[in-house]
């Protein structure tokens, strides 16, 4: 999406547009698609509802951080059993609209409010705190809504559903002769991107003060998802692109991507600065350069 980039020019898709133009020597359009907190089930659905409207000849779907994240959160409901990450990003923005509109009654409404008072997130906060639990306080309402971080666990739902998103936008993209390319995504919380510089660890340990348990739990979610799609990820680089995208099922990590760096690459330990962005950029461009030949 571009969090992390100090300037438009520098966001990922409008780097990797430069240099795809430089690299075959003709105009690229690339069309930024990503959706901050998008998991899977997300992006799935707003790539068949409006994306594909914009009839793209290749498609680069780059995630997974949010799948294993939100799915380690579990519900929202107290019992921490994995819940599907469609109601992530929509479930609390459907309960608002409903309550704007008068549609839910008034005892639900009132609770929505007040969970989402800043007043009401701060009083839980200290709450939480004086009973000795540990309280995730960075993004805003979260220290109510997934209350204790102790409880969070790795599901192993959360691979299933994530390559059963990935091989339903595999067939849509096939049925409409649409290329794709599926990336996870580089994160410091994987076991292939240990931080290389000391304002790295500072954020990878300053992460880890917010969001306990999420920096141990990512190693077997990443290992999982290897062995669920039949493959070690971390082992694959940049083959020719022509053969990795006919094979069935064709999923490449992005994880090592960052290795070897010797400057920051990372804003926090999930999205990319500047240079990170850059780095990124031209993996992308090194995999899809060859792949445009095939667009007639």
């Amino acid at each position: 999406m571009g969090l992390g980039a100090t300037r438009r020019e520098a966001v990922l898709a409008n780097r990797l547009m430069k240099r795809l133009g430089d690299s075959i020597g003709t105009h690229v359009e690339v069309l930024n698609g990503a959706v901050g907190d998008y998991a899977s089930s997300q992006s799935l659905l707003y790539f068949i509802t409006e994306l594909v409207q914009y009839r793209p000849d290749i498609v680069v779907c780059l995630d997974g951080f949010n799948d294993f994240s939100h799915s380690t959160w579990g519900t929202k409901f107290g019992n921490g059993m994995w819940l599907p990450n469609t109601t992530r990003s929509f479930d609390d923005s459907l309960s608002a609209v409903l309550s704007w509109d008068g549609s839910l009654d008034k005892k639900t409404t009132r609770e929505i409010e007040r969970r989402w008072n800043p007043r009401v997130i701060r009083r839980e906060w200290r709450r939480v705190k004086r009973e000795g639990r540990a309280a995730a306080t960075t993004h805003g309402a979260l220290a109510m809504v997934w209350d204790d971080p102790s409880t969070w666990s790795f599901k192993r739902e959360a691979v299933k559903w994530y390559l059963e998103n990935s091989q339903s936008l595999r067939g849509v993209c096939e049925a409409r002769g649409i290329r794709l390319l599926h990336v996870v995504q580089p994160s410091l919380l994987w076991p292939q991107n240990n931080p290389s510089t000391e304002s790295e660890a500072t954020l990878l340990s300053l992460f880890d003060e917010r969001l306990p348990k999420l920096s141990r739990l990512a190693p077997t979610y990443f290992e999982e998802l290897s062995r669920a799609f039949g493959c070690q990820l971390q082992k694959q680089r940049t083959d020719p692109l022509v053969g990795l995208m006919r094979q069935e099922g064709f999923l490449i990590s992005g994880a090592h991507w960052l290795d070897g760096r010797t400057t920051d690459m990372f804003s926090d330990p999930i999205h990319y600065n500047d240079a990170g962005q850059e780095m990124i950029a031209l993996r992308l461009a090194e995999l899809l350069s060859e792949g445009l030949s095939w667009v007639t």
